[in-house]
């Protein structure tokens, strides 16, 4: 059988690291009743401020019907408040509580101890060209999805008046 390009085995081991990492995830934040979706949620509004859910699933990748029950889960467990924003009343911010920056904060180190055990695996002299690699790899996939984005939507306004 003959070898995929090597670009198809990049993407597919880029899908397989993120399968495997949200499994250990999973695994060692279950004591926390903490779902990966609401950890993205949770660490973006530590690293964000509070911002708007759709601000959130744009900026992750996250649709924005994932963002949502991440949401409400995390405002039911009084992890994320949700309020008025100040600029345009008809849009609602969300928030980190006393609660949300309290389990970031436990969480957080417990993430950083998976980082560097996964990072193990990359010799200390070819981590900053990983992270480089990584950061690059984002940025053009972000821009990848609004191109989309901005297709769709210019096809569901249809042709100009």
């Amino acid at each position: 059988m003959p070898e995929p390009p090597q670009s198809d085995l990049v993407l597919y081991r880029l899908m397989l690291v993120a399968g495997f990492v949200g499994q250990e995830f999973a695994r060692r934040f279950a004591h926390h009743r903490l779902t990966l979706l609401e950890w993205r949620v949770l660490l973006e509004l530590h690293r964000e401020g509070p911002d708007a859910a759709a601000a959130i699933a744009r900026r992750t990748g996250l649709s924005a019907m994932n963002v949502s029950r991440a949401v409400a889960a995390l405002i039911e467990a009084k992890r994320v408040e949700r309020a008025p924003d100040p600029g345009d009343g008809r849009r609602h911010r969300l928030a980190l509580t006393a609660r949300g920056r309290a389990l970031v904060a436990r969480v957080l180190p417990e993430g950083e101890a998976l980082e560097r055990a996964l990072l193990e695996a990359v010799p200390p002299a070819d981590r900053p060209a990983l992270a480089a690699a990584l950061a690059a790899m984002l940025d053009r996939a972000r821009d990848l999805a609004l191109d989309v984005r901005s297709r769709r939507d210019r096809h569901r306004a249809g042709p100009p008046r």
